[in-house]
């Protein structure tokens, strides 16, 4: 039997209320309550809103002509009128939510510290893809959607004898690291994914947060989708010979597809034709003042005119360097030898 959600369960599940602000919005305290009151549709209903200190949410809306409890909004399928109500009364919440909470993902202070380090560092929000396990959270790639972490609540006994409710975190590793690392605490062979690839690290403080990031980290870049593109500069426009003579990051112009982590590699045209730049990009989508967005690579490597000239790429399958262009199979070997 599924038990639907009330409203106010629906726009406040997943948040940690601030009690603070709670006040500042306009609550004012009663025991263990804060209670919020609003007129709304010209004084015709008053809506309430309780929220206890255990972080549960109700809300009533009153008949003021009747001075008794209207409840017509909760049935979706209901007149233009009630509909009305019905969007009113989720506006008021949807401010409160907004103004007085903070995301709470998952149920223990770890595994929240955790996501908030992947939103912060990745930006890639945790999805629940599972109406039977609403507390697993995966986060995956946009470019690709491969998953790189997966944060479950389960019971510890599925990992060891311990009988108590965890969460831990899922992530994929080298096959000899994971072996490496099943030999200290905090570490299990992964839960319901391949034992092999992937490792579960309990979030419960037993490790520290730096040292789960460390393999978050090593997670995100073996699954995701690393590019590699050639750019063509004209070097009678830019000075590109000195534009990292100061500095080992510059901004440049973003182009379509080439994403944060990919590997560009500046090509002179005419008349010095070769390589001359290896460079990563490490951000993207920043945006300047003419509103044109920008990409922030980092210099790596300096190629002579002899090592690549045009030339010899043709001999990698680089016929043409008219525009930007993915690099090919064979000149990505020569490059990584």
């Amino acid at each position: 039997m599924v038990i639907e959600m009330t409203l106010e369960e629906d726009i406040f599940q997943k948040t940690k209320i601030n009690y603070d602000k709670l006040i500042s919005y306009g609550f004012h305290k009663q025991s263990h309550q804060y209670i919020y009151v609003q007129d709304i549709f010209d004084h015709t209903f008053q809506v309430i809103i309780i929220i206890q200190d255990n972080d549960s949410v109700q809300g009533h809306i009153i008949d003021l002509a009747f001075q008794e409890e209207y409840t017509n909004y909760r049935i979706k399928t209901q007149g233009e009128f009630v509909s009305k109500v019905r969007q009113e009364f989720m506006n008021i919440l949807n401010d409160i939510k907004e103004q007085c909470t903070s995301p709470q993902y998952f149920l223990y202070p770890q595994s929240n510290r955790i996501a908030q380090y992947i939103i912060e560092k990745y930006h890639e929000y945790p999805e629940f893809l599972w109406d039977s396990d609403p507390q697993y959270g995966v986060f995956r790639h946009q470019s690709n959607q491969k998953w790189y972490a997966l944060i479950m609540n389960i019971n510890k006994n599925k990992l060891d004898s311990d009988n108590q409710d965890i969460e831990i975190i899922n992530l994929k590793l080298k096959e000899d690291h994971i072996q490496q690392l099943l030999h200290q605490k905090g570490f299990y062979k992964a839960y319901h994914m391949n034992k092999q690839k992937w490792i579960s690290i309990i979030l419960d403080d037993t490790l520290s947060d730096y040292e789960i990031i460390q393999h978050i980290d090593e997670s995100y870049q073996l699954t995701q989708s690393i590019h590699e593109w050639i750019i063509p500069v004209n070097p009678q426009n830019d000075d590109i010979f000195h534009c990292f003579n100061h500095t080992d990051t510059i901004l440049w112009q973003q182009f379509p597809h080439i994403r944060k982590d990919d590997w560009v590699y500046v090509y002179v045209n005419k008349p010095y034709n070769y390589l001359l730049y290896q460079c990563q990009v490490i951000e993207t989508d920043i945006l300047d003042n003419h509103h044109n967005y920008l990409m922030k690579i980092k210099h790596t490597h300096t190629y002579t005119p002899e090592e690549y000239p045009f030339h010899q790429l043709k001999d990698y399958g680089i016929k043409t360097i008219r525009n930007v262009r993915k690099i090919t199979s064979r000149l990505h070997q020569r490059l990584h030898q």
